[in-house]
């Protein structure tokens, strides 16, 4: 497993102005700093393969920031992932 240093609070769909989905993610460090990122829908597509589940997974899930960049996540599901 990889080292971890924050938690995600939350993502949360929108649209642009343009019309294009947009996901914000509410992520807590662990130095206690809140900070804030946005994904659009290619970005989602590679998170969530890398993470091998869904978003509905990624509340409360540990993973790992460098810079203003989520690099890997531990997703919560019921099961573990093979």
């Amino acid at each position: 497993m990889d080292s971890t240093n924050a938690t995600v609070l939350d993502v949360r769909q929108a649209t642009e102005p343009n019309g294009s989905p947009q996901w914000s993610a509410r992520i807590r460090l662990d130095s206690g700093a809140v900070i804030a990122m946005r994904w659009t829908a290619p970005e989602v597509v590679r998170i969530m393969a890398r993470a091998k589940c869904s978003l509905v997974h990624f509340g409360d899930a540990r993973c790992r920031v460098e810079g203003d960049v989520m690099v890997a996540i531990h997703p919560n599901t019921p099961f573990p992932i093979a």
